[in-house]
């Protein structure tokens, strides 16, 4: 199942302004890939971040399995690597605008494999 362009562009919008469910994951302490690996559904490195919700943590589990998933795990990764949290104890969205250069891929790779739907 393909996201909508309604689902698409909260996604954009959100990882723009940093607050992407990418940044309640963290890193897996169970896969033993070690920093940089991601999880959807994980909680954040910050502890006063919004928990993911159980649709946010089904569209990532979503786009890791679909034609995107290299560039959303690089995405990922990237935020995981470079995620701080600002002393009101939430993502401090500054700390992940240096992935940008892994979040235009994964735009365009999305926009190019969207559904085309209007909702």
């Amino acid at each position: 199942m393909m996201i909508t362009k309604r689902q698409w562009t909260g996604f954009v919008l959100a990882a723009v302004v940093g607050i992407v469910p990418l940044a309640a994951c963290s890193s897996s302490s169970s896969s033993g890939t070690g920093a940089g690996s991601f999880t959807c559904g994980s909680a954040s490195k910050c502890p006063n971040d919004t928990p993911e919700t159980a649709d946010e943590t089904a569209l990532c589990k979503q786009t890791l399995a679909g034609p995107c998933a290299q560039q959303y795990q690089a995405y990922g990764d990237c935020v995981v690597d470079n995620q701080k949290c600002g002393s009101d104890g939430k993502t401090d969205s500054a700390s992940i605008s240096s992935c940008s250069a892994q979040l235009g891929p994964l735009m365009t790779c999305e926009q190019a494999n969207a559904d085309g739907g209007t909702d």
